[in-house]
């Protein structure tokens, strides 16, 4: 029910922002996620080291794989686009330059997510990319947890900054997050979203030859 997602969702912003270090976050990100949103791999993209950190499913990450150089390549192309979260199709794989033998390890409909915050902009963002198309309840789901993603990691690249605390927040603004809160629980209901459990995962070319 629209309790429990909204119950999920502020879960997973909690345990972003609770995360000690880059590599909890970056797991975190590409595979708690699906707990509240369905994908068969997501990839996180540094801006700053132009690499991919992490995908779902892979605790150890082979940088040189071909998946890796082919998701790195994706990565780079979607940051440049404005747009904080972009659906994105076919049409869009077959434009990027360097990344024609997609199809080979990748469904045909994405979403990119890109993770910025007004203190922390230009961080990164995350690919994710599954066989349906994603849903308007979805972009709106990515896009609360992909600030809450980027505000966690701009804090732990600037420790000097306070790390967020619901508790500390004026009085004001502790209504504002509840407010926000039950108008995303509303969004929800209005655009169910299917829950999906985390579990293991494995990495595979999408048609591998035979």
């Amino acid at each position: 029910d629209q309790i429990s997602k909204l119950s999920i969702l502020l879960q997973l912003e909690k345990n972003l922002r609770l995360a000690e270090d880059e590599t909890e976050l970056f797991f975190r990100l590409v595979n708690e996620c699906k707990m509240i949103m369905d994908y068969r791999q997501a990839a996180l993209w540094d801006a700053g080291t132009g690499s991919i950190r992490a995908v779902s499913g892979a605790p150890d990450l082979e940088a040189g794989s071909p998946l890796v150089r082919l998701l790195s390549t994706l990565a780079k192309s979607m940051q440049q686009d404005d747009k904080s979260v972009r659906c994105l199709d076919a049409k869009d794989f077959d434009k990027v330059p360097g990344a024609e033998k997609w199809r080979e390890w990748l469904p045909e409909q994405g979403m990119w997510v890109s993770l910025t915050h007004p203190r922390y902009p230009g961080l990164g963002g995350m690919l994710l990319v599954r066989r349906q198309p994603f849903g308007e309840s979805e972009k709106t789901l990515a896009s609360h947890l992909a600030e809450a993603g980027a505000h966690a990691w701009g804090a732990i690249r600037k420790p000097g900054r306070a790390r967020f605390s619901f508790a500390s927040l004026p009085r004001k603004k502790k209504r504002l997050v509840v407010a926000g809160a039950c108008l995303l629980c509303l969004v929800l209901a209005l655009f169910p979203v299917r829950l999906k459990a985390l579990g293991q995962a494995e990495v595979a070319a999408s048609n591998p030859a035979v």
